[in-house]
């Protein structure tokens, strides 16, 4: 963190690894293709997010406050003797800022994610979309609304367990092995210290959740963040894209946001539905490089 006295005016979240991270999370694994080895490094990102936000005050630059926070990141590597600090998941439009100090470090593409620019109160889908992919939406709007579910806004705290399950039948369906207790205890950390940002957009039949999405207010964008279904109570009404997108959107919109944050895969379905793509890096902060030239490819389709 920066301050200006007692006003924070600049702030990055970091972790330390373990080296006993799953391959998602640790460094090494990312970063094989550019021989970053075994050992403890200091990331600058939120432990379990895969975007890197630098948080900035209005009135605070981004070319005085970073040099500051790098400085600090490379102190805590130091007092640990960790092999170095990085960046990982920093979105393309923050990169010149990191480059801004480590200029002669090349910069690692790791993958992209999409996010939805809001339109106006009376049409939030975005500035410049076609009139066959606005046609598009407005079928898939009606077709959600006509499959009589109750559709609504709720607090986390209030259908805590409900959602819970409905997002593990779907980590399941991916072939993921989270529990229903294990989530809720971490939704319910969530509740604690976020429920006041969080927003879960419902479609319940005969007062049973059958689809669901958590989105959380960030700022100027609103994320969509967890999605679950039941696949007795719904299916075949584009429950995730009116759950995920389009109502995040009129929210967005109505609150004076700009964007609705939808996340890595499956891109080519977001462009269609009006989505801007952006590109996110690695970039090594450490005081001796981690890494010299990047392949031209990355992992999981862009990585080597």
């Amino acid at each position: 963190m920066v301050r200006d006295g007692e006003r924070i005016i600049a702030a990055m979240p970091f972790w330390v690894t373990t080296q006993r991270e799953k391959a998602s999370l640790s460094p090494p694994a990312l970063l094989s293709g550019v021989g970053l080895g075994p050992g403890r490094y200091i990331v600058a990102s939120a432990q379990r997010a895969y975007t890197s936000q630098l948080l900035l005050a209005d009135e605070a630059s981004a070319d005085w406050a970073v040099p500051l926070m790098v400085d600090r990141l490379r102190d805590a590597a130091r007092r640990i003797d960790a092999v170095g600090c990085l960046v990982i998941y920093a979105r393309g439009d923050q990169l010149s800022y990191y480059r801004h100090v480590v200029p002669e470090r090349s910069p690692v593409l790791m993958d992209h994610d999409a996010s939805i620019p809001v339109g106006g109160v009376d049409d939030p889908l975005p500035p410049g979309m076609s009139g066959h992919r606005r046609a598009r939406i407005r079928r898939e709007e009606a077709r959600f609304e006509a499959a009589g579910y109750r559709i609504g806004r709720e607090r986390l705290a209030d259908c805590l367990d409900d959602f819970a399950r409905l997002a593990v039948n779907l980590e399941r369906r991916h072939g993921g092995d989270l529990d229903a207790d294990t989530l809720g205890g971490q939704l319910g950390v969530q509740v604690k210290w976020c429920d006041d940002e969080a927003v879960v957009f419902t479609a319940r039949r005969d007062e049973r959740l059958a689809a669901a999405c958590l989105c959380y207010v960030s700022a100027t964008s609103i994320v969509s963040r967890m999605y679950g279904f039941d696949d007795q109570l719904s299916g075949g009404s584009y429950e995730y894209f009116n759950l995920a997108y389009y109502l995040p959107l009129r929210y967005a919109a109505a609150h004076g946001l700009s964007a609705v944050e939808v996340g890595r895969q499956a891109l080519d379905a977001k462009r269609l539905r009006g989505a801007v793509v952006h590109s996110l890096w690695a970039v090594d902060l450490s005081e001796n490089p981690l890494w010299n030239e990047p392949p031209p490819v990355l992992h999981d389709g862009i990585r080597a």
